[in-house]
C-alpha cells in the first residue's frame, strides 16, 4: 500500500512538458549604416501572440524588439544570450524551445550572423550574433526538441541597398546545430531543427500587403491550424510541408523565388502544439479600463477584440485567470455588466445584449413553385461547387470554399476607400444564391409583427427593397445566419477569377445577353439621365459620352426583375451587380483596408455608415457595379431605399 501510494504522489509531483518560445524581431538599427526593415517586430509579436494562445503560459514566452520602448526588451547581442542561456537552464527532458528571428542575416569571412539592434556593420564580428554562438549559447540543454525559425537574409543590410538583394548562403542554410544533451533515462535523443525562410541563393521577401515576412505570414498561419495533421495536433513535418507550398505559391503569384528549407539532420518530428479553436489566455487585471484590456489583449495574444453597441470603454475590468479560453475570459471579466460576448469570424465583439429574437421554423413557407424554380437553378450551377437549401432559411446557398483572393483595387483604378490592394483569407463560409425576396421577408414580418416598405411590389420572387440594415440584420438573425463581410462578399462577386473587374468579366458596356451577365436592371431613358447629367454641370461632349454606353441596352425590365432571371457567376450566384445593393455586415471606413486583418477581414469598429456592395438598378455609374466598388449607407435604421436589398450568409461548419 505505501508503495502504490508513493508511486501516486511521483507521478502526481511529476513535472508537465512546457514549450520555452524566444521571439526576437530586428527592423531598426542604432548603427544608420544597417538598412531597415519594416515589419519584423510585428513578425515577433505575432508569432509569440500564436503561441501564447495555443496554451505556452506567458511567463515561458520571451519577445524583443527592436521598437520595445523598455530597454531590457530590446534585442540587443547580450540580452539575446542572456536570455538563451537562461532558457537552457531552465528546459529540461520532455520541454521544447523554439527560437525565431526576423532580421538581417548576412554572412561575411565565412562567418553566419543575425544582426541584432546594436550591431555596428564596420564591427560586425565583434558587435552582431553569430549563429555559431546562437548554438553555442544553448549547449548542454536537456530540452527534448529545439526548432529555430529563422526569417533573414531579408535584403541587402547596407543603407541605401534596402531593395537589393542579400541572399541565402550555404553556410547559413546549415543551420545552427546546438549540442544537446541527452537528459538520464530519455527514451530518444534530443532533436535540433531549423526552418528557414528561403533556400539557398534566394532572398526572403516582407509582404506589404500581410505587413509580414512573406515567411512568417504562412508559419504564422501554420501554426494557428491551417498545417495541423488529422489528430488535431501541428507537428514540424507537415508544418514545413504547408509553409514551403504556400511560400511557394505566393512567389508564382508574385514573381519571386522563394522557397523555405528545413534542416533536420536527425530526421525526427516535432510535436509542436494544438491549436485551439480560440487562443487560451491568462489575465490579471484590478480596475483596468476595459478599453485598455482590450489593447493589451490583441498585444499581448493577438486577439481581434472590438467594442461595440452600448460597450463602455471607461468600465473597468477586475480579475484573475489562468490558461482559459477568450470567450469564457471576457464573459467572466465582465459579468457584472450588461453586455454579450460574440464571435465573428475571428474577431470577438463586445456589446449590449439584444433583445431575444425567436428562429424561423426550418424550410416553412416556400413559394408554391419553389420546386419548379429549384429544379432550373440546379441546371445553371457550374460543375464542381456544393450546393444545398439551408435547412435555416430554406433559401438555395454555395459553400464559398477556403482561401485567399485579392480583395481591392491596385491603386490608379478604383476609388481611395479600395487601395491598398491585399490578398486576404475567408474561411468557407454559405451564401445565398439569390437576394432575400419579398416573399421570404413577408414571412419575417408576420412572425414579428413588422411591416413591409411599401417600395415593394406586388411580386414575391423579387428582391425586397426599403430595408434598413437594422431590419437586414434583424432577418438574418432570425432565421439564425449574418449578413456577409464585405471580404465574404468581395470573394462571391469574383466568382472564382482573380482580379475580375465585373461580374461578367473586365470588358464595358456588358455585352447584351452575356452567359455570366447579371441582372443590371439600371437603363435610364436617355431624356431624364441627360437632365440629371446637366444638374451636375457636365459639358455636352461628356453628357454624350456617359449616355452613349446606357442608350440602347435593354435588360428586359423597367426596374427590378425577379432574382435569378439572368446567368449565374462562375461560383453560381445571381444578381452580384446591379438589380439592387446589398447590405454588408461591416461598418463603413474609408481607411479600412490599410489595417485590416489578414484572416476573414471585417470592420466592426463603430461608425455613422453600414457597407453595401453591388450598385442598384437606378443611379448606379459604371464605376459603381465594379466588383470591388464599396458604398455606404445610414446605419442605426437609417438608409432605408428602393435600390437597397440583402442576401445573407453564414460559416461553414466549425
Amino acid at each position: 500500500m505505501r508503495r502504490l501510494l508513493l508511486l501516486f504522489l511521483i507521478a502526481a509531483a511529476a513535472r508537465a512538458a512546457e514549450t520555452y518560445v524566444v521571439s526576437v524581431g530586428v527592423e531598426k538599427y542604432d548603427d544608420e549604416r544597417i538598412s531597415p526593415l519594416k515589419y519584423a517586430c510585428a513578425d515577433a509579436r505575432s508569432l509569440a501572440a500564436v503561441m501564447r494562445g495555443a496554451g505556452v503560459p506567458p511567463k515561458n514566452v520571451f519577445v524583443l524588439a527592436s521598437d520595445s520602448a523598455l530597454p531590457p526588451a530590446k534585442p540587443t547581442r547580450s540580452a539575446l544570450l542572456g536570455i538563451l542561456e537562461r532558457v537552457r537552464e531552465k528546459a529540461v527532458a520532455g520541454d521544447k524551445v523554439v527560437f525565431f528571428f526576423a532580421g538581417h542575416g548576412v554572412e561575411e569571412g565565412g562567418e553566419q550572423y543575425l544582426l541584432t539592434c546594436d550591431t555596428r556593420r564596420s564591427l560586425l564580428a565583434d558587435t552582431a550574433l553569430p549563429m555559431r554562438l546562437v548554438g553555442k549559447a544553448l549547449d548542454g540543454n536537456q530540452a527534448s526538441a529545439v526548432l529555430l525559425l529563422i526569417d533573414a537574409c531579408r535584403n541587402d543590410p547596407n543603407a541605401g541597398r534596402g531593395d537589393a538583394d542579400a541572399t541565402l548562403s550555404d553556410g547559413m542554410a546549415r543551420g545552427v546545430r546546438p549540442r544537446l544533451v541527452a537528459a538520464p533515462g530519455a527514451a530518444k535523443p534530443p532533436l535540433s531543427a531549423t526552418l528557414l525562410a528561403c533556400d539557398v541563393g534566394q532572398r526572403a521577401y516582407e509582404d506589404a500587403e500581410q505587413q509580414h515576412g512573406a515567411f512568417t505570414v504562412y508559419l504564422l498561419r501554420g501554426l494557428a491550424g491551417a498545417a495541423k495533421a488529422a489528430d488535431g495536433r501541428v507537428y514540424l513535418s507537415g508544418l514545413a510541408d504547408y509553409v514551403k507550398r504556400e511560400v511557394g505559391l505566393w512567389g508564382e503569384r508574385t514573381k519571386r523565388a522563394q522557397t523555405p528549407r528545413l534542416v533536420n539532420p536527425e530526421g525526427g518530428d516535432i510535436d509542436l502544439l494544438t491549436p485551439p479553436a480560440e487562443p487560451l489566455v491568462s489575465v490579471s487585471f484590478r480596475n483596468q479600463p476595459l478599453s485598455e484590456v482590450v489593447a493589451w489583449l490583441g498585444e499581448e495574444y493577438g486577439a481581434q477584440v472590438v467594442l461595440g453597441k452600448g460597450a463602455d470603454p471607461k468600465a473597468t475590468v477586475t480579475g484573475r485567470l489562468e490558461n482559459q479560453p477568450l470567450t469564457a475570459t471576457l464573459e467572466v471579466l465582465l459579468t457584472a455588466y450588461d453586455v454579450t460576448v460574440r464571435r465573428e469570424g475571428a474577431v470577438y465583439v463586445i456589446e449590449a445584449k439584444a433583445a431575444p429574437v425567436t428562429p424561423v421554423t426550418p424550410a416553412a413557407g416556400l413559394p408554391a413553385d419553389w420546386p419548379a424554380y429549384l429544379e432550373t437553378w440546379r441546371d445553371q450551377m457550374p460543375k464542381g461547387m456544393q450546393y444545398r437549401i439551408s435547412p435555416k432559411a430554406g433559401m438555395p446557398q454555395v459553400l464559398m470554399p477556403a482561401g485567399e483572393f485579392l480583395m481591392g483595387s491596385p491603386f490608379g483604378r478604383g476609388g481611395a476607400d479600395e487601395h491598398p490592394q491585399r490578398r486576404v483569407y475567408v474561411s468557407a463560409f454559405w451564401i445565398d444564391v439569390h437576394e432575400v425576396t419579398v416573399g421570404q421577408y413577408k414571412r419575417f414580418t408576420v412572425a414579428t409583427d413588422g411591416k413591409l416598405d411599401s417600395r415593394n411590389g406586388g411580386d414575391d420572387n423579387s428582391p425586397v427593397v426599403g430595408v434598413s440594415w437594422d431590419e437586414a440584420n434583424l432577418y438574418a438573425r432570425w432565421v439564425a445566419r449574418s449578413l456577409p463581410t464585405e471580404a465574404q462578399w468581395e470573394k462571391a462577386a469574383r466568382g472564382g477569377q482573380e482580379g475580375l473587374e465585373y461580374v461578367w468579366g473586365d470588358g464595358w458596356p456588358p455585352p447584351q445577353g452575356a452567359s455570366n451577365l447579371k441582372d443590371l436592371s439600371w437603363q435610364r431613358q436617355s431624356g431624364p439621365y441627360r437632365q440629371a447629367l446637366e444638374r451636375q454641370r457636365l459639358r455636352s461632349w461628356e453628357i454624350a459620352a456617359l449616355t452613349a454606353v446606357i442608350d440602347g441596352y435593354d435588360d428586359g425590365y423597367a426596374g427590378i426583375s425577379p432574382v435569378g432571371r439572368f446567368a449565374a457567376n462562375g461560383y453560381g450566384l445571381f444578381d452580384m451587380a446591379g438589380n439592387v445593393c446589398e447590405w454588408c455586415r461591416d461598418y463603413y471606413d474609408a481607411g479600412f483596408y490599410a489595417r485590416m486583418p489578414a484572416t476573414d477581414p471585417e470592420n466592426v469598429s463603430p461608425s455613422a455608415t453600414r457597407a453595401l456592395r453591388g450598385g442598384g438598378y437606378e443611379g448606379t455609374s459604371r464605376d459603381g457595379l465594379r466588383t470591388a466598388s464599396r458604398w455606404q449607407g445610414g446605419a442605426d435604421g437609417g438608409g432605408k431605399s428602393y435600390d437597397r436589398g440583402f442576401r445573407c450568409a453564414e460559416p461553414a461548419g466549425p
